[in-house]
């Protein structure tokens, strides 16, 4: 039978046993990894080149989705997530260590145990060097055990720090908004005598106050807010903006008492309407460049992207699927929507060349040698070629930003493939592998994982208090394990958790390089 069809039933079969609730819990992907153990245990194989398609998929498809808010997040918490990371491998290494010397691990296999404890490539490199075929026969024994602990401990966070789930990430909503909180809308009569006959362009509310005007009532008469209008004593303006940003341009207004501005009057009609942004010619634009005053007397109020409301200035640039909320004149509406595209079904229509530019460039990236001949390989090339391109939003004519469904099927084909390839590699060589030996190596690499993870936990949870949904992610992250994020957030029904994972990620990849250097020397102490 062809590795091709081996694939399908693979496929066919674990994606199905994945499915079928056990106690209200899902194996998900976790039913192709065992499915594809029991099809490589009778000698069957999924052709290698999935490992390294299924990767690329998933790597590329978190990376657009964490690209637009990563360095923002990465300055914030990058330096203390590190250090988590960092941690947690140490504390990996020592279980493996202590374990290891109980249960009488040669030490020329336990650099390779510690490495495939963490599924590290990177880290299996120096042990390699060292110990040779001892280290890769570890290392090759030990990762599949090592992943599913993952992902089975992934599964039990919830019931390990006894916590209701959709009671946290009704918490971790509130945490959000205290972040980004939600923009509101009041209006409020115009009296301080230092903005009266000032163009709203000379008066910048939005640079001084963070505000965005409305509209503006005069003597029952509804006035589009175009950057050459001036105000006047008691026109009553309608502004948008945080409730902090509200009272600071109520300040600058001197506003004394809150007004209603109706949408209708009998001189003027207004109307909001919520546009999804699907027209690429708009897509990395900033607002001032696209004049939408001029051009359509409407204002942008809101932007909503992944699930957040964002600030808005004369300097926000629209992705592609975000969602505005503007306000303008009905006769200008319908044109308005037609130049930002509102065009639902074409969004769900994903144009599939940027994904493999973007990738394409990523995978050429991580070839290319470094100092000392090394290089951040191909899963790290990808990551940051889709942090770059979920970033930019577009390059010229190429529109990198997918639609949220868009992104979550390529996540999930990905992981489908990666698992069905590494189940098969993993079931293969388990016969020969069962040994003592062999058991006692495994069971080594599983506590180490199980210890790190465990620190990870401990810290997220008790030390930093975070909501579960970002304890998760620190968890995944600081053993660099995507299927394990990918796992959360379906528990979770959340994605948020992609930030605080990609600025976990980078050191979760090294850390395990650098820290089975210091076991390999150890090692030569003992």
């Amino acid at each position: 039978m062809s590795s091709f069809v081996i694939t399908l039933l693979i496929l066919a079969v674990g994606a199905t046993i994945g499915s079928i609730p056990i106690k209200g819990f899902y194996l998900e992907s976790m039913g192709l990894l065992l499915t594809g153990m029991v099809f490589g245990w009778f000698g069957h194989t999924v052709h290698p080149v999935f490992v390294d398609l299924g990767v690329a998929f998933f790597i590329y498809g978190i990376a657009l989705q964490i690209g637009p808010g990563f360095i923002e997040s990465f300055k914030r918490d990058g330096l203390g997530f590190s250090l988590i990371a960092l941690s947690v491998s140490i504390a990996g290494m020592v279980a493996a260590l202590v374990v290891g010397k109980l249960l009488g691990v040669p030490g020329a296999s336990l650099a390779g145990v510690y490495s495939g404890a963490y599924n590290s490539a990177l880290a299996l490199i120096p042990a390699l060097n060292a110990n040779g075929v001892d280290a890769a026969k570890a290392f090759g024994l030990v990762y599949p055990f090592s992943f599913m602990a993952v992902m089975f401990f992934t599964a039990l966070v919830p019931k390990l720090t006894r916590v209701n789930v959709p009671e946290e990430v009704s918490r971790f909503h509130d945490e959000q908004n205290k972040k980004y909180p939600p923009m509101v809308t009041k209006s409020f009569s115009v009296m301080n005598p230092g903005v009266v006959n000032r163009t709203l362009r000379e008066l910048d509310l939005t640079h001084l106050a963070g505000i965005t005007l409305v509209r503006i009532l005069r003597d029952g008469k509804l006035i589009s807010p175009n950057p050459e209008v001036e105000l006047q004593l008691n026109d009553i303006v309608e502004i948008a903006g945080t409730e902090s940003q509200i009272m600071a341009g109520v300040t600058v207004l001197g506003s004394e008492k809150e007004q209603v501005i109706p949408h209708r009057t009998k001189k003027r009609f207004m109307a909001d309407r919520r546009i999804l942004i699907t027209n690429k010619s708009v897509i990395g634009i900033p607002l001032n460049r696209l004049m939408l005053q001029e051009r359509f007397g409407a204002t942008v109020t809101r932007i909503r992207r992944g699930g957040l409301n964002l600030p808005v200035s004369p300097h926000s640039v629209l992705l592609y699927g975000d969602k505005v909320t503007v306000v303008a004149r009905k006769n200008t509406l319908a044109k308005l929507t037609v130049a930002l595209g509102n065009d639902i079904q074409s969004f769900g229509k994903q144009e599939f060349f940027p994904v493999f530019i973007g990738m394409a460039i990523g995978g050429l990236l991580g070839s290319i040698p470094m100092f000392g001949g090394f290089s951040i390989g191909v899963p790290g090339g990808i990551l940051i070629a889709g942090i770059a391109a979920g970033r930019a939003g577009r390059v010229g004519p190429v529109i990198f930003t997918m639609s949220p469904q868009s992104n979550h099927d390529l996540k999930r084909l990905g992981l489908m493939l990666f698992m069905a390839a590494l189940g098969t590699a993993s079931g293969k060589g388990l016969a020969q592998g069962i040994t003592i030996q062999g058991v006692y190596a495994a069971i080594t690499g599983v506590i180490a994982i199980l210890a790190s993870l465990l620190a990870a936990l401990f810290i997220g949870r008790k030390i930093l208090k975070k909501n579960i949904i970002d304890v998760l992610a620190i968890t995944t992250g600081s053993i660099a394990c995507t299927p394990a994020l990918e796992m959360s957030n379906n528990m979770t029904g959340q994605e948020s958790s992609a930030i605080t994972y990609a600025a976990i990620y980078p050191m979760g990849l090294m850390a395990p390089l650098l820290v089975t250097n210091l076991l390999l020397w150890i090692l030569t102490l003992l």
